[in-house]
């Protein structure tokens, strides 16, 4: 199976890179007018976002790469500019027109959803640190989810949280984000729900908390887990407790469903069988 999957697919990469359908970036096509270009919006602020028209002046097939790290600025300047994080490709045919859609990310979590049918004028982006998360992004297999919570954590200073852990590259990717921002990577995450209100405005809600809790015991340890509002009430206690023996950097599966819970600092405790703290952890919901 390997050796017949090496067959087909060399081909069909040197077609795509032959002489005679060099890949030109989307600046390039325009400055040198072989296209005409209109970028709009379909309504949607993360994922397939962006729509191109763009009609061909050439007598040839055109491969146009829009890079990573371009920006979509819209019209109306309260609603969101979208940035690409990835390399994309299309394809025109000889005078032809395509219509495309691409991904674009929102870079402004606090402004409104662009409105649907809204034109973007584009260009690079101004933002040095997105630029640079882009460029990190462009090769990276990563799912929507991580690409727009790594966003909004440059540009909005979003938690890191936010971006799972579910693959070698999500894990490169939220390191990559702690050490751009100069912050420490929290032991958790929190994926989020995204729905928009009658304003178009964003709102997110924290779906659970998950993570590992390391701690070490001298000596054999029967314990429990607690959540509290920080300096406050206890939301939950288990129900269960867990025989554990002595050892450094014990790590535990922590997992909490905490949908629909307000919004603020939290705290998980574990406590031995005399209810004496064996160690805390923040988390925000």
């Amino acid at each position: 199976m390997k050796t017949l999957f090496l067959v087909l697919a060399i081909p069909m990469v040197f077609a795509f890179r032959s002489d005679d359908t060099e890949v030109l970036t989307l600046p390039e096509a325009i400055q040198h007018k072989y296209i005409t270009v209109l970028a709009s919006s379909n309504g949607s602020f993360s994922g397939s976002s962006v729509l191109l028209k763009l009609q061909s002046k050439e007598d040839k097939i055109l491969k146009l790469k829009i890079p990573a790290g371009y920006s979509f600025y819209p019209e109306n300047e309260g609603e969101q500019t979208l940035l690409n994080t990835e390399d994309q490709f299309v394809t025109i045919e000889p005078g032809k027109s395509s219509f495309s859609s691409i991904n674009g990310f929102c870079s402004e979590h606090n402004d409104g959803a662009p409105s649907e049918g809204g034109s973007f004028t584009f260009g690079p982006t101004k933002n040095k640190e997105l630029q640079k998360l882009a460029s990190f992004m462009a090769t990276k297999k990563l799912s929507k989810s991580a690409r727009q919570s790594a966003v909004w954590a440059v540009s909005d200073n979003r938690s890191v949280a936010h971006i799972n852990r579910n693959t070698p590259d999500e894990i490169a990717l939220r390191a990559f984000v702690c050490e751009l921002k100069g912050i420490k990577d929290p032991w958790y995450e929190s994926p989020q729900n995204y729905t928009l209100d009658e304003r178009r405005n964003i709102v997110s809600e924290t779906i659970n908390i998950a993570g590992n809790l390391v701690f070490s015991l001298d000596v054999p340890t029967i314990f429990h887990q607690e959540v509290k509002v920080k300096g406050g009430e206890t939301k939950f206690t288990s129900n269960s407790t867990q025989p554990m023996p002595k050892g450094k950097n014990i790590e535990f599966g922590f997992q909490l469903q905490v949908k629909g819970w307000k919004k603020g600092d939290y705290q998980v405790l574990l406590k031995d069988d005399k209810n004496k703290v064996i160690g805390t952890w923040d988390f925000t919901v």
